[in-house]
């Protein structure tokens, strides 16, 4: 019984992750707004959020589809724009952040009020925000809560420095999230997985012994910002997960953009040890371009090996090949027939 379970369970993830890669968009939930853009290397996107103020989704869609440059192959994405990328963690200094200006929603604290085609309402400028000038850097800086994977799928919570003098961009927070990711899987047997990083999300979580981190609730944020300090909005999520994980995918696009930054969870009082906190998940799943490679090393091998036993066996070559043709024929057009009809 148990067995069986099992592998009906694995059935139907495999099904669900079959039809959210290659099946057709799924619809709009209840309750949830569509937002589509276009990023500035090309690649169209979309994601869903719950609004808490009516018009909040179509002015960030405006806000994302406005023209802007494609920096491309001229900007180097492991480079932080800022400082070094290992800075992130070593707690070094750095100098103060440049005038940037970034999006936020209406009605936020200290918001610039202004007004741009499209309907955006909130522009919230980064060199208005205050700047420690006692210390520099300060004595305990703000951290960016994260869990990772870590030990057998075990999700494990780190600690990012994202302190203003570090970061000064969405490139920069990108860069150091690589920094960890990598980190974590940097043993070389890793990267022979067929899972990789598929979503990232804003979470609630319940941190035990050992930094694991039990996820409690997604998407979700602090609701003061008595321990955080976070830009407010009006959307659930405050930054899609399909923004994340472009964002951190191509992190060269995103040098001028401070969205994710601002409307992040940045814990204010010291790491957190053991209990509730708020941060981001580094969700993993099957990739879709190492599953695909599988597939297609299976069937060559799977097609010549038949090939070979059947020539060496019947000595007939060119009835072998043929069938071994025919089997991967049969492949592709089994695989269109199953993205069709999902």
């Amino acid at each position: 019984g148990l067995v069986f379970k099992g592998l009906t369970n694995s059935a139907v993830r495999g099904i669900m992750w079959l039809q959210r890669n290659y099946g057709p968009e799924p619809p709009v939930e209840f309750g949830k707004v569509r937002v589509r853009w276009t990023c500035a290397c090309g690649e169209q996107l979309y994601d869903d959020f719950v609004e808490r103020r009516a018009g909040a989704a179509r002015e960030l869609e405006a806000y994302l589809n406005r023209p802007r440059a494609h920096t491309g192959a001229g900007s180097n994405p492991s480079t932080p724009s800022s400082a070094n990328s290992s800075q992130i963690f070593d707690g070094s200094s750095g100098g103060p952040p440049s005038s940037q200006t970034s999006w936020a929603s209406y009605g936020s604290p200290g918001r610039a009020s202004s007004t741009e085609k499209g309907g955006m309402r909130g522009l919230q400028t980064y060199a208005n925000m205050p700047v420690p000038t006692s210390t520099w850097p300060p004595a305990e800086p703000p951290w960016l809560l994260t869990c990772a994977n870590e030990d057998r799928y075990t999700p494990k919570l780190s600690h990012i420095d994202v302190g203003r003098y570090k970061i000064t961009s969405d490139k920069d927070l990108a860069l150091a999230l690589r920094n960890l990711y990598f980190h974590v899987n940097r043993k070389w047997w890793r990267t022979l997985r067929l899972r990789g990083l598929s979503t990232i999300e804003f979470v609630q979580f319940e941190v035990h012994q050992n930094r694991f981190a039990d996820i409690r609730k997604s998407p979700d944020m602090p609701t003061s910002p008595q321990d955080y300090e976070f830009e407010p909005s009006e959307l659930m999520p405050p930054v899609g997960s399909q923004y994340l994980l472009h964002l951190f995918k191509h992190p060269e696009d995103y040098d001028g953009e401070l969205i994710t930054y601002l409307r992040a969870p940045k814990k204010k009082t010291g790491r957190l040890q053991i209990g509730a906190g708020y941060g981001i998940n580094l969700v993993e799943g099957f990739e879709t371009s190492k599953v695909w490679m599988l597939m297609s090393i299976l069937f060559a091998l799977g097609s010549l090996v038949f090939g070979t036993v059947w020539a060496w066996k019947r000595h007939d070559v060119q009835g072998a090949f043929g069938v071994a043709a025919w089997i991967c024929t049969f492949a592709v057009l089994a695989t269109g027939w199953l993205q069709a009809c999902l």
